[in-house]
């Protein structure tokens, strides 16, 4: 059975993101316009970065993106190494674990 794939997240947009419009400031967030009339909704704490931490702040959110491609793309490894006989201790191994705790963390994904 294959795993249900939802689509990374998309990058904040910062720097340079779409003005912010300060009527919808509300709760600790506040909601950017994109210019086809869309939006997103940002913590202040976010919104109000600049310079060097808005650069760091971008670099996490690629980061975290790249992160879940490779977990995705690791599940997707294992599904096919169950379907192929490969055991629990071949796939820990493979990623630097034991079989038992592969087989805990990936045996809802394959069925197995």
């Amino acid at each position: 059975m294959a795993r249900k794939r939802l689509p990374p997240e998309p990058s904040l947009g910062l720097p340079g993101g779409p003005a912010t419009d300060p009527d919808a400031t509300v709760f600790g967030v506040e909601v950017r316009r994109t210019a086809d009339g869309g939006g997103y909704v940002l913590p202040r704490s976010i919104a109000r970065l600049s310079g060097p931490a808005e650069v760091v702040v971008q670099h996490l959110q690629h980061l975290a993106v790249s992160r879940q491609q490779l977990e995705d793309a690791i599940a997707e490894a294992v599904l096919e190494g169950r379907e192929l006989g490969v055991s629990w201790n071949a796939i820990g191994w493979s990623v630097g674990t034991t079989g038992d705790a592969a087989r805990k963390r990936w045996s809802a994904d394959t069925g197995s």
